[in-house]
């Protein structure tokens, strides 16, 4: 195979200042034109070689004859970063296996994170879909001395709770069951149904999609009616809107098999609890009822100004007031709570933020060998290091070079990332469909893409 052309070579190195090491620059020019004649013909190369030989002897004769530092050194402009990019993206189809390992071992790296922060984002940091979320609380009964915590709650000490307490706008309960709806014609459907108080969606807030909600008429004594969730409605009714305001039987529950009609739809996002598939309201006399044993969860929204901490003191003095005056049944008996938010999160925080510490360690590791593999590469292309030196770029100009070529390696994992960190949301989905709270709202979305552009970065 021919060598570069000899008139070329002898002006370009005459051209050179001394000191700047003559054969290093011939010689790396020499490889380049070597692989250049190789891949893209005779003319295309020495048409190349003339052209940076000419370069290159032209900024040597201008080195000589001034000692002036050019004023676009390491200059930003469209162009140059053009150049910058389209040279790291020849020098990675230049080393194809250096760049599918860095590439890969970055992607796994940023695909791991992507995928758990988005679960994280969906699951820890996004607020409830509710009205003001923040405000809203769960409330139970615990008692230390007999070591029984987190119990539910009988509807005389929810009626004390509602008319006693300084600190709650308003509190509601639910009693979560099951049930099966039969309709008219003849088929029947199994069902997780949920009792409330006939303020239940307007404290939380919750939207409904069609029909209405409970309202102040559907309390105790009034007709039985019954909302159906989302979800429910399109697979069991087919969306079908017509289903309001129709009657359908219920079995099971509080229910004596009587026809319930259907007042409502809640939207998907704004139903509570989660697996909650039907509500209907809680219209017997609660006034009857004892103060236990306790059947009933307690939701409550904080009044203005007001936060959990003094929340919690004012209720403990409730809980002291109504054992003071019912002290066979309630003695020892205190008030629990916590915001609705960690009620819906529970243990998931704790799993979800050891998964997203650990793969922060899996990407700190995969930098770190993709670092090693650039070190590796660095005594190698010391020859082109010194020929663009010759050509007069300054310490920017490279370490500008070098710094686009580790961009577009980062960026390039970053895409592949993006297409593991779907697939690991959707495995992660799989694996946990049910103990995962909010699993539904979990999604890459454009707060997603920008972790990924950051995580790259």
């Amino acid at each position: 195979m021919r060598g570069p052309p000899k008139l070329w070579e002898w002006l370009m190195s005459v051209a050179i200042p001394p000191g700047i090491g003559r054969e290093d620059i011939v010689g790396g020019m020499a490889e380049e034109f070597q692989e250049r004649l190789a891949s893209e013909g005779e003319s295309q190369a020495v048409r190349w070689y003339r052209r940076q030989a000419f370069g290159l002897a032209v900024r040597g004769l201008g080195r000589r004859l001034s000692t002036a530092p050019s004023q676009k050194q390491g200059g930003w402009d469209v162009a140059s970063v053009g150049q910058d990019l389209r040279f790291a993206g020849r020098m990675l189809r230049k080393n194809p296996v250096f760049s599918l390992v860095a590439v890969v071992t970055l992607a796994l790296g940023i695909g791991a994170n992507i995928a758990i922060y988005t679960v994280v984002e969906a699951v820890l940091l996004e607020p409830l879909p509710f009205e003001e979320p923040e405000e809203l609380a769960v409330l139970w009964m615990d008692n230390h001395e007999l070591n029984q915590l987190g119990e539910l709650v009988a509807p005389r000490e929810f009626n004390d709770w509602r008319s006693m307490n300084a600190t709650f706008e308003g509190m509601a309960g639910y009693w979560p069951t099951t049930g099966t709806i039969r309709e008219d014609d003849g088929v029947s459907t199994r069902l997780r149904l949920v009792y409330t108080t006939e303020n239940f969606f307007s404290l939380l807030g919750s939207e409904i999609l069609l029909g209405r909600g409970f309202g102040p008429d559907d309390g105790p004594g009034s007709t039985t009616v019954l909302l159906l969730s989302e979800g429910f409605w399109h697979q069991r009714f087919g969306g079908d809107p017509s289903v309001i305001g129709s009657t359908i039987t219920l079995e099971g529950g509080n229910s004596e098999g009587g026809p319930i009609e259907v007042i409502g739809v809640v939207r998907t996002a704004h139903k509570y609890p989660a697996t909650a598939d039907a509500w209907i309201n809680m219209n017997w006399p609660q006034t009857i009822q004892g103060r236990g044993p306790g059947w009933m969860t307690v939701l409550g929204r904080l009044a203005e100004g007001q936060d959990l901490d003094a929340a919690r003191q004012d209720m403990t003095a409730v809980a002291a007031r109504i054992a003071q005056e019912n002290p066979e049944t309630n003695r020892g008996w205190t008030v629990g709570m916590r915001s609705l938010h960690e009620e819906v999160v529970g243990e998931a925080r704790t799993a979800l933020l050891v998964l997203l510490g650990a793969t922060a360690l899996i990407l700190l590791i995969a930098c770190a060998n993709v670092a090693n593999l650039l070190l590796s590469k660095a005594e190698v292309r010391a020859r082109e290091i010194a020929v663009r030196v010759a050509f007069g770029a300054g310490r920017l100009r490279l370490v500008r070079q070098l710094i686009t070529e580790s961009l577009v390696l980062a960026g390039a994992g970053a895409l592949a990332g993006l297409g593991l960190a779907h697939v690991g949301v959707q495995v992660l989905l799989s694996l946990l469909p049910g103990s995962l709270p909010r699993g539904d709202t979990v999604t890459i979305d454009g707060t997603i893409l920008l972790v990924a552009v950051g995580t790259a970065m």
